[in-house]
């Protein structure tokens, strides 16, 4: 079979169709773990600074220096080191992305089987067996 531009996006749009329809529930259940352990983790940081924040108040007045919270101003580099922003090294976002990567790898994988075999002259029944035989 020729491959034309059309061939191509169809193999495509059906193997990502697959493999997303296959992998919807496990995907989304490790998004939520990751987003819940983001929020834990954010949680305790904000405890961890206010705290952090009322010890610097308590030493400075022991001293006679006057503390003032920086918290309300915007984050630079320097003072956003405690954010969690990705938050690669948590375990359950970590397992996430693992898990994406893993999927987006099978899935181009597959893609490119069907179009090397498509290419060596497949035809379009055997296309569409190799579609629906594919397991994510």
């Amino acid at each position: 079979m020729k491959m034309t531009k059309a061939i191509r996006e169809f193999i495509e749009e059906q193997v990502t169709e697959r493999a997303e329809s296959a992998s919807n529930t496990r995907l989304t259940e490790l998004r939520e773990a990751a987003d819940a352990a983001r929020e834990r983790w954010n949680d305790a940081l904000e405890v961890a600074r206010k705290e952090f924040d009322a010890k610097l108040a308590e030493l400075g007045a022991a001293h006679g220096l006057a503390y003032t919270d920086y918290s309300g101003r915007p984050a630079s580099p320097r003072t956003s080191g405690f954010s969690c922003t990705d938050g690669r090294y948590l375990p359950e976002v970590k397992a996430y992305h693992e898990y994406k990567a893993q999927l987006d790898s099978k899935r181009a994988r597959a893609i490119k089987d069907i179009i090397v075999s498509m290419e060596l002259g497949g035809t379009k029944k055997e296309l569409m067996e190799m579609i629906t035989a594919l397991e994510f």
